[in-house]
């Protein structure tokens, strides 16, 4: 257990640290303010001074995980150079690579596909709206093929990259693979979706 500090902004990392960890362990029905408590060394009425509620801690762990995969995702769109090939490349290759260097975000979506819980999701709207109006104007201009809704398409450069993350231990046992090679399926994966989503998309 961690040794009680008087650091407000320390006690509060510490909190949203052992909060997301076991809130990725055992689910947010199977995570007590006890529990954190005892994680995190900050006693449970101070839990409850920071953050006030379980659920509004648990939203505070989520805002938290968004925020820097959203910062992240933003960064790739002002970073854009309009060539949509290029761009949709690096977008798979980003979002990719992201998860791969936090996977805990990756276990957390998981969580929230499990609870059918959208809330927190809001702030990423606006990326996603700027991501559809870049598919469209590809689509208008000819760039890729306009027989597949703008929608269907974000959602399935979504799908391809956080999916691996969260059933690969699936793939692995699957096929006997260990998670001594990730780095090899890791990347073959990634060359392989990035190969058939940018030729589909100009068929």
């Amino acid at each position: 257990m961690s040794t009680r500090t008087n650091n407000p902004e320390l006690s509060q990392a510490k909190i949203l640290e052992s909060a997301q960890s076991l809130f990725i362990e055992r689910g947010f029905a199977g995570t007590s303010m006890s529990a954190i408590a005892k994680d995190s060394g900050v006693t449970q009425s101070m839990i409850h001074h920071y953050f006030g509620s379980k659920e509004e801690l648990w939203q505070a762990v989520k805002k938290e995980a968004y925020d820097e995969y959203l910062a992240h995702q933003q960064q790739l769109i002002d970073l854009d150079n309009d060539d949509i090939d290029t761009f949709i490349e690096d977008s798979l290759r980003s979002r990719f690579t992201f998860f791969m260097e936090n996977p805990r975000t990756a276990r957390l979506l998981s969580w929230l596909q499990i609870m059918e819980d959208p809330t927190g999701m809001e702030t990423g709207q606006e990326i996603g709206r700027q991501l559809l109006a870049k598919i469209r104007q590809a689509q208008a201009d000819g760039q890729i093929r306009n027989d597949l809704e703008p929608e269907s398409i974000l959602s399935m450069s979504i799908a391809l990259t956080t999916h691996w993350f969260q059933s690969r231990h699936y793939i692995e046992n699957l096929t006997g693979a260990s998670p001594e090679d990730r780095g090899t399926s890791d990347a073959a994966y990634l060359d392989a979706i990035i190969k058939v989503f940018v030729a589909g998309l100009k068929m």
